[in-house]
């Protein structure tokens, strides 16, 4: 479960134990007085470890309110299968990416792209679920679905925010099927008049209707065309940690982007071999992405996929 659903279960928790504190001293209940001091300091110890923890697994809880919702007792069976499928496959396709760094435009997403999220919960007030990644072993570091969930809370977030400026930012984010997937998932909740808050990490946001409305319109006129080409030039610079590349073309274009899985790992064996990429020469392979938002200005992303030779000046 996200650390900040159970922070905030704790914290209300904590507020109805403190009124039962106050009315058993109004009456002097020695007993109870006792039962609920213990009570609060526990609650209160728990939110002191909480504060200090960091979910290494991703964890995401989905609410849902309106159309397809009764209350907090059930939900439309086929609106939460397919809503469920239409989120995973929004974070399938971006983790495909982050790992892959391209992803084809049809045909099976490649299992590295494929997230192992399970239903662990079902939450009640409004209804919904919590999605949570199992594994058999703590993990020392974050996984990448763990980074990959954090990315897709933040884009859904951000696609629906009052601010067009924030949508653009996440852009570089998706390819082509990703945006597919978040606007199929943004048509269903539409479609059925619901609304929806997202609890992920530290992140607790609220989409109503408007909202939901935004970014379907968003995502609908929003368009992503992609390529993947090899580009000559000499890098410039290469950040393996925030996965970001600089690298000036023979034609003296300036690109600058993300880069993928692969070509940290490339990166770091030349490093191993006693070479230093920066400021060699190389021939890479881009995915470039051409982003078309509606009576926006168009934008060209570039993602370093691999490093595929390196050549001679003089060749």
């Amino acid at each position: 479960m996200p650390l900040e659903l159970t922070k905030k279960s704790l914290l209300a928790e904590l507020a109805s134990v403190e009124r039962l504190l106050e009315e058993a001293r109004s009456v002097n209940d020695i007993v109870g007085i006792n039962q609920y001091e213990h009570r609060v300091a526990e609650i209160k110890e728990k939110l002191k470890e909480i504060d200090k923890k960091v979910n290494k697994r991703a964890s995401v809880a989905l609410f849902f309110a309106g159309g397809p919702v009764f209350g907090s007792r059930g939900i439309m069976a086929e609106f939460a299968g397919i809503i469920l499928k239409e989120f995973n496959d929004i974070v399938n396709g971006v983790q495909a990416v982050e790992v892959l760094g391209e992803l084809g435009s049809r045909g099976k997403i490649p299992e590295v792209g494929e997230s192992n999220l399970m239903i662990t919960q079902i939450t009640r007030g409004s209804f919904g679920f919590v999605l949570d990644e199992l594994t058999n072993q703590q993990p020392m570091f974050e996984t990448p679905l763990k980074r990959t969930v954090d990315i897709v809370s933040n884009i859904i977030e951000k696609t629906a925010s009052v601010d067009d400026s924030e949508f653009e930012k996440i852009l570089p984010d998706l390819d082509g099927r990703s945006l597919i997937s978040l606007r199929n998932f943004f048509k269903i909740i539409h479609k059925r008049k619901a609304n929806l808050r997202v609890v992920e990490g530290k992140k607790d946001f609220f989409l109503d209707e408007k909202a939901i409305h935004r970014a379907l319109k968003r995502t609908e006129s929003t368009s992503i065309e992609e390529e993947t080409t090899l580009i000559e030039g000499i890098l410039l610079g290469f950040l393996p940690e925030h996965k970001k590349f600089e690298f000036r073309t023979t034609n003296n274009e300036l690109i600058y982007g993300s880069v993928s899985k692969d070509a940290v790992e490339q990166y770091y064996s030349y490093i191993k071999q006693g070479i230093t990429p920066i400021n060699m020469n190389w021939v890479i392979k881009v995915d470039v992405r051409l982003i078309k938002p509606l009576n926006r200005k168009e934008k060209v992303v570039y993602r370093l996929i691999s490093f595929d030779k390196q050549y001679s000046k003089n060749a």
